[in-house]
């Protein structure tokens, strides 16, 4: 299988791709209401002590690569019976996201940022306003490296929120979980894919190279 990194999207020659997925975005967003999408970097990150060592900047995700990772899903996979747990959910966009468009048990988020997730509440509320819907998504700030799954089935959404590092402990720590409830990994920009593959813990792995994007089922 192709494990390597597709670094053309950063050229100018994936340049229209790029635009085309930010327009995606915008129309989403904008749709309805929401805030706090632009991009903060680690040294504004730091600014709220945070320990921002091994951390991503912030950064929304293409909505697009959400819609690519579902495609990509056994067709014997019923989403019904999964928990959605967006880690690094930032403002809760890609949380939101998830729940417009797919049936998930439940729908939580969780990021180290407590002002994150405050934006997080922030864009719940302009979402309930706007799709008329009722709560049903849950956002708390939480630590990755101290992070205890629920004993449920989980798919559990990463968009590289942080380096190897911390997902290495992250996964070891709630690895019986994962194995006992066949959870899943949906990775986007699945940078260090190759160094969780060879931890050879998990089942299967289902990948887009072209997207850089992988399932990693447990």
């Amino acid at each position: 299988m192709d494990l390597s990194y597709n670094d053309l999207w950063k050229t100018e020659a994936y340049s229209w791709r790029r635009e085309v997925s930010e327009k995606y975005n915008s129309h989403w967003i904008k749709h309805y209401g929401l805030k706090f999408f632009e991009t903060i970097s680690l040294k504004e990150l730091s600014k709220q002590k945070l320990d921002v060592k091994y951390s991503s900047a912030f950064q929304v995700v293409w909505l697009r690569n959400i819609d690519r990772l579902m495609d990509m899903m056994p067709v014997d996979i019923n989403l019904g019976n999964y928990n959605l747990i967006d880690v690094g959910c930032g403002s809760g966009i890609s949380t939101l996201y998830f729940y417009d468009f797919y049936p998930f048990k439940s729908f939580y988020g969780f990021d180290f940022s407590r002002d994150l997730v405050s934006k997080a509440e922030i864009n719940l509320k302009s979402y309930l306003l706007k799709s008329k819907l009722e709560k049903s998504i849950t956002f708390k700030v939480k630590d990755a490296k101290k992070f205890i799954l629920e004993d449920q089935a989980n798919l559990l959404f990463m968009f590289h929120p942080f380096e190897f590092p911390i997902a290495r402990e992250f996964i070891l720590n709630n690895l019986y979980k994962f194995k006992k409830n066949n959870s899943i990994i949906a990775f986007s920009n699945d940078f260090y894919i190759k160094k969780i593959i060879e931890l050879n813990e998990h089942r299967k792995l289902i990948r887009d190279p072209f997207n850089n994007l992988s399932l990693i089922l447990f």
